[in-house]
This record gives C-alpha cells, structure tokens and sequence, in this order.
C-alpha cells in the first residue's frame, strides 16, 4: 500500500469531499488528478499513485456520495456540473 494522506475539503454547497494526497516528490511537482468512474472511489488509484507519485503530487478523489465523501440529500445534484 502507498503512503498517501487522508484529507477533505468542503464544496461550495457545504458538504465535504474526501481525497488522497499521495504528496509530491519535489516542490513545484506537477499534480495528476484521479478521478474514479460512477461507481468506484479512490481506493482504486493506490497502486498506479505508487508509480506516478515519483513524478507527480496525486490526488486521488471520492466522489460525492461514494468513499468517505459526504452523500448529497438531493438527488438532483448528482449531475456532472455540479
């Protein structure tokens, strides 16, 4: 398993999103944004972060409602602009 720190953020409509911080091999390092499929979470990125975190700072994203990301009571948001 890859060290990676577990870290949230809040969106603009108050819930918290969960995200993988695999940390950055040097300052200034590019950063590569993982972002799993409908139904996956971030889990899925540990092994290809392993790799990549040599050259990058990856972020390896929870999707609303999935992961360890807050659930949105309003199906209505589930859309990709939001």
């Amino acid at each position: 398993m890859t060290a990676y720190e577990d870290k949230y953020f809040s969106n603009s409509d108050g819930l918290r999103q969960y995200y993988r911080d695999y940390g950055s091999p040097y300052g200034g390092a590019p950063v590569m944004l993982c972002m799993p499929g409908l139904t996956r979470n971030s889990r899925d990125f540990d092994e290809p972060a392993a790799q990549m975190s040599k050259f990058f700072r990856v972020i390896a994203v929870d999707q609303r409602g999935r992961g360890k990301s807050d659930y949105d009571p309003k199906p209505e948001r589930y859309i990709p602009t939001t």
